[in-house]
């Protein structure tokens, strides 16, 4: 069944350019933002990327292991006390505006922070920071695309980096400070939950299944949650449910981490958080969350998992909604062996990115994606 969307060529690196514009909205009334006039033609999706790693730093008496490997390794201070400073300065003399931040929201800069949640098992001497690199919101275009690979390919050269298992690229998709209609919310995470399994085919073990930060819908979900509880796990039956959801409510309750409204920062590998109704005035950020990547500063990689989660939403967005139904119906019950990833991103008109995946399944057949065979891997340094 071939559903096809718009969508560029984004499997090959991206090629520097000047960005059109950032996202930048006028309404008066964040927490409450007007419909869409369906006279009018959709804007493009926006999207934000936050990336996270291991930096190494060296004081000055002790000895570095690898010479060989050169960039910046001494003179960089702690994390609040000189290295968030240089790696902004860093970025800003590459042209890339950048801050650092202690909880300010809403930036249209790149932004420096921390991570607590973050550790690696090297050693080697040095003492190794936690950063968090996060974009500015972008609207969907090979243009800021660009930007994100430029930035990735600034740190790599400047710094001595890892990629950890503890470490993931999170991506961000909305739709400016509208978010996400209910009917392509509902969509999406009925589209989420039936191809989970497939989806899950496109990242390492480590980033499968029941976890603090990436929970899996089937089984974290507070609908995956009942029905684990009830002793009836049933795929199909899910579906069902998620699809007569009529309201924002009725989706967030049933997608959201079963812990999340007892306070917990626990999410789903799929964070439907942040378009809980009410807004927050004060909080602009309403997007759906995709958690599951792990880390890497790979720009190939980076682009190619944004274009995957923006071309997921689009096609709730775009698609008659009878014609997802029954597509969605028609696969819920097949396996990864049964209808592969492949298949379902060259059905929903990601070809490209078919493509660049296939070429990295037929390593893992049917197993989660190793990140160990690249040169930018977790397990090697960033060349």
């Amino acid at each position: 069944m071939a559903l096809s969307i718009m969508n560029p060529d984004l499997a090959s690196p991206p090629q520097t350019s000047k960005i059109k514009m950032a996202l930048r909205i006028t309404n008066p009334d964040p927490a409450s933002p007007p419909p869409r006039d369906p006279s009018q033609p959709k804007e493009r999706k926006t999207f934000g990327v936050e990336i996270e790693f291991m930096l190494a730093t060296l004081e000055d008496h002790v000895e570095d292991l690898h010479p060989e490997e050169g960039r910046t390794v001494r003179g960089l201070g702690g994390r609040w006390t000189g290295l968030y400073d240089h790696i902004a300065t860093t970025l800003k003399a590459a042209g890339i505006p950048t801050i650092i931040d202690k909880g300010d929201k809403g930036s249209y800069s790149w932004t420096v922070t921390d991570d607590v949640s973050l550790f690696t098992s090297y050693t080697f001497g040095y003492k190794w920071i936690s950063v968090e690199i996060i974009s500015p919101p972008y609207y969907f275009e090979h243009a800021a695309l660009d930007k994100v690979a430029q930035v990735v390919s600034v740190l790599k050269s400047t710094y001595r980096i890892v990629c950890d298992e503890s470490c993931g690229v999170h991506i961000h998709i909305g739709d400016g400070l509208r978010g996400l209609e209910d009917d392509t919310l509902r969509l999406l995470f009925a589209m989420l939950w039936t191809f989970e399994p497939q989806l899950d085919t496109l990242h390492p073990a480590e980033r499968v299944g029941i976890d603090a930060y990436s929970g899996s819908l089937r089984s974290t979900s507070w609908l995956g949650y009942d029905q684990i509880n009830l002793g009836r796990v049933d795929p199909k039956q899910g579906l069902e449910e998620i699809l007569k959801a009529t309201t924002n409510a009725e989706i967030v309750r049933l997608m959201e981490h079963k812990y999340r409204a007892s306070g917990y920062v626990d999410r789903v590998v799929y964070n439907i958080s942040n378009m809980k109704k009410p807004y927050l005035q004060e909080f602009v950020k309403r997007t759906i969350e995709f958690r599951q990547h792990e880390s890497t500063l790979d720009p190939i990689r980076i682009t190619n998992w944004i274009t995957v989660c923006h071309g997921l939403v689009e096609f709730c967005d775009t698609i008659e909604t009878s014609r997802i139904e029954k597509f969605l119906r028609q696969h819920i019950d097949e396996s990864p062996e049964e209808y592969s990833i492949i298949q379902m991103l060259n059905d929903i008109g990601l070809s490209p990115q078919a493509d660049f995946y296939a070429s990295r399944l037929t390593k893992h057949p049917l197993d989660p994606i190793s990140g160990n065979d690249d040169m930018i891997s977790r397990r090697e340094w960033m060349v």
